[in-house]
C-alpha cells in the first residue's frame, strides 16, 4: 500500500500559512516566524542561532529569538 506525497505536502504549506506575523512590541518569535519574516529556512536558522547572530531564548521546549537580533540581521524594522 503507497501513500500519496501530495497530501502531506499540503498539510506543511497549510502549517506555514497558520503563522502569526511579528507584531509590533513583540520582543520575541518563534523559529517559524523568524523563517516567515527574513524569508530564510530552518537549517540557516539555526546556523545563526549556533554562531550567536540571531539571540535565541528557551521557555520549557519552546525556542524563542529576540526580534532584535532578528532586525540586526536584516537591517530594518521587522514588525
Amino acid at each position: 500500500m503507497t501513500k500519496s506525497i501530495a497530501p502531506s505536502i499540503e498539510v506543511s504549506e497549510a502549517k506555514k500559512e497558520d503563522v502569526q506575523p511579528i507584531r509590533s512590541g513583540d520582543l520575541t518569535a518563534s523559529v517559524a516566524q523568524t523563517e516567515q519574516a527574513t524569508g530564510l529556512g530552518r537549517t540557516t536558522i539555526d546556523k545563526l542561532m549556533r554562531d550567536g547572530t540571531l539571540v535565541r531564548k528557551k521557555v520549557g521546549r519552546r525556542t524563542l529569538i529576540t526580534v532584535e537580533s532578528i532586525e540586526r540581521l536584516v537591517g530594518a524594522k521587522v514588525a
